[in-house]
């Protein structure tokens, strides 16, 4: 009976120690599945606030795409954009530029000459170059012009005495020529004494080592073309005077004075009489008057006609006024750089923009 007892009791204990261990088992199980529990929910919460962010922006692009394509979609069932009318419009404007420009190239045209496209390299420096060297050294010494070193005048173009050009810059090369034997000219005619040399800077692409875009001697971007000429001289102030004006109203030319350097050949001036920078007075024995008799005369605060008639009155005439003495009877070394100045006719500019030459540019010329 003791020994049932105590087993009972034992059961009882075991069942006791079962039923603990369970409880604890459950409380620690539940712990744990409540912050299972918590982590998932803020997971998924922030999955859902990623998912709704993504799917508004989503909606948004979605959004803007529909009514993108519902405007191209409309848009190509519109008539095109301008209207007729503004395209009209468009058009008279264009019309009215094109008219302005070529009515300022056509004043200005006048100034020059259109290019010759119909020399070839060989005939510009066998006959074209010799030819105007040849005529213009017979008219220089038909006007006793001087040329310094005439063996080697070749109208700044020696280069080409044995050589031919590039064919593609021959027509700018002509012109360039003409424009040098018409400043020549002018300066014969104007009374100049003699030339000490003329050169010039060659022409856009005329030299291997030119950058592109100035074949056919024409620098790209520039309406407006200018091909300097230097020129070396010696001639009297009238002479210089009368050139100069020329250059300045010429009709057949556009000319720019880019430069005028003068040196006088006599930088101290003219010797001056022992009367000071006055009136010089000579008798026919080229005696002068004397300090008494000038004192005298010139005492009496006479005008400057006056003056001259007491002196002519006791035998002296009047051999030099002050103009001379201040500019005097030098000769002046000139030295002058001269732009001949070319613009661009219409059906050139877009060549001088890069624009292709078979639009706009020079026609071919010819090859030997």
């Amino acid at each position: 009976m003791g020994n049932d007892f105590a087993s009972s009791r034992e059961r009882s204990d075991f069942v006791h120690e079962v039923n603990n261990f369970r409880d604890f088992s459950l409380m620690k199980g539940n712990a744990w599945l409540a912050g299972y529990l918590v982590v998932t929910v803020a997971l998924l919460g922030g999955a859902g606030f990623f998912f709704a962010k993504g799917r508004g922006a989503y909606d948004e692009s979605f959004s803007g795409w529909d009514n993108l394509s519902s405007k191209i979609e409309r848009l190509e069932k519109e008539v095109p954009y301008p209207s007729e009318e503004n395209q009209k419009e468009l058009d008279d404007l264009v019309t009215a530029y094109s008219a302005e420009v070529n009515a300022l190239y056509e004043s200005l045209a006048r100034y020059q000459k259109p290019l010759n496209q119909d020399i070839s390299d060989s005939e510009f420096t066998t006959q074209v170059l010799a030819g105007k060297v040849s005529a213009f050294t017979k008219f220089a010494s038909e006007n006793k012009f001087g040329i310094d070193n005439k063996e080697q005048f070749y109208m700044g173009m020696s280069s080409y005495q044995s050589t031919f050009p590039k064919p593609a810059i021959v027509p700018l090369l002509n012109y360039q020529l003409e424009a040098i034997d018409y400043l020549l000219r002018l300066m014969v005619d104007a009374g100049v004494d003699s030339l000490r040399y003329v050169t010039r800077e060659g022409l856009p692409g005329e030299n291997e080592a030119d950058t592109p875009g100035t074949e056919g001697g024409i620098v790209a971007g520039q309406v407006v073309q200018k091909y300097p000429i230097n020129l070396r001289f010696s001639t009297s102030h009238a002479a210089l005077q009368d050139f100069v004006n020329q250059l300045a109203n010429d009709k057949e030319y556009f000319f720019i004075l880019r430069m005028l350097r003068v040196d006088n050949s006599s930088p101290d001036g003219p010797e001056v009489s022992d009367g000071g920078a006055g009136p010089l007075f000579k008798a026919d024995d080229g005696s002068v008057p004397s300090q008494e008799l000038t004192d005298q005369i010139m005492s009496q605060a006479l005008s400057f006609e006056e003056t001259a008639a007491a002196f002519a009155e006791k035998g002296f005439q009047m051999q030099r006024e002050d103009a001379r003495i201040i500019f005097g009877q030098e000769k002046l070394g000139v030295f002058a750089v001269i732009d001949v100045v070319r613009f661009l006719p219409p059906n050139e500019v877009e060549l001088a923009e890069g624009g292709d030459a078979k639009k706009g540019g020079n026609p071919p010329t010819k090859r030997r």
